[in-house]
């Protein structure tokens, strides 16, 4: 999970009744773009085992990747 996270840019959707940014940033200045909803297990925890390389957990479950990461997956 990512250690208070920061809202950053529009709002893109609504997820539990609480709005999603469109990326977030970490204590340190670093930048998350928003990638998915964390899919949950049987017994409704997180799935976290579905998360890949530079993909954090923002509550209530949403999967943001990191910046740099998000660019390379991109091809940018």
């Amino acid at each position: 999970m990512l250690d208070a996270p920061q809202p950053e840019g529009d709002i893109i959707g609504y997820f539990d009744g609480m709005p999603i940014s469109g990326a977030v940033t970490d204590r340190t200045g670093k930048r998350y773009e928003y990638a998915a909803v964390v899919p949950r297990s049987s017994d409704g925890s997180l799935d976290v085992q579905t998360l890949h390389f530079g993909e954090w957990v923002v509550e209530p479950g949403l999967k943001y990747l990191l910046r740099k990461t998000a660019k390379a997956a991109r091809g940018i």
